[in-house]
């Protein structure tokens, strides 16, 4: 009986326990809740968060493809889109080493730790929840920060800090910020994005940023 119901839960990446109703509505929601907490224990699945899991056999088959935890982070906490310090890394924009996988949220911050990952959730105003792509972990979309919101984004929580001294100084090399990857015109989109956001601390960081850019 067990195997079976996890059978039918083989084509789903993550479920909880609604998942289960529909998929078994003969079966009461109390035996199904008893389930999930036997299935727990064996280790035959694993909890993402509170009421959200996914099967062992799939966290097994996918967990070698870095898409499929960016993909989770989106679930675990929704709306939210990859960023900060996880998203500058894989640009090599930071050079120093990152942790876990970071996200802005419309949500509560939090962080969220599980077998899969650490995950790490900034809350942000809906005004600046832009400048996010779509990405695919097989057909399921999840999104994520263009290198130059990524970077806004990161200034934008250190903007109290920095703004306060920034003149005389040089952030790039303060922030040990790599920005080699950007050409003229990512720097014309960070530009606006800035404009975007309406922050005069955030702009002066920018300004700052841009005026000792290379290859600017």
């Amino acid at each position: 009986m067990t195997a079976d119901i996890l059978k039918k839960l083989n084509n789903l990446i993550y479920f909880n326990l609604n998942s289960l109703v529909a998929l078994m509505p003969d079966i009461s929601k109390k035996t199904l809740e008893l389930r999930i907490y036997r299935w727990l224990k064996k280790g035959e699945i694993i909890s993402l968060k509170r009421g959200v899991y996914i099967l062992k056999e799939n966290y097994l088959k996918y967990y070698q493809d870095p898409r499929f935890a960016e993909f989770l982070a989106g679930i675990i906490k929704y709306p939210s889109y990859l960023s900060l310090e996880y998203v500058l890394s894989k640009y090599n924009i930071l050079t120093e080493g990152t942790f876990g996988i970071t996200s802005v949220t419309l949500k509560t911050g939090s962080i969220v730790q599980n077998k899969v990952n650490s995950f790490v959730y900034r809350n942000i105003k809906k005004a600046n929840y832009f400048g996010f792509i779509k990405r695919y972990f097989l057909h399921y979309e999840y999104f994520e920060a263009s290198k130059e919101k990524a970077l806004l984004d990161y200034l934008y929580y250190k903007k109290r800090s920095l703004a306060k001294n920034y003149k005389n100084r040089d952030l790039i090399f303060d922030l040990r910020l790599n920005l080699d990857v950007f050409s003229k015109d990512d720097f014309k989109k960070l530009d606006e994005m800035t404009e975007r956001m309406k922050s005069d601390k955030l702009r002066k960081i920018i300004n700052n940023i841009v005026q000792n850019a290379p290859h600017n």
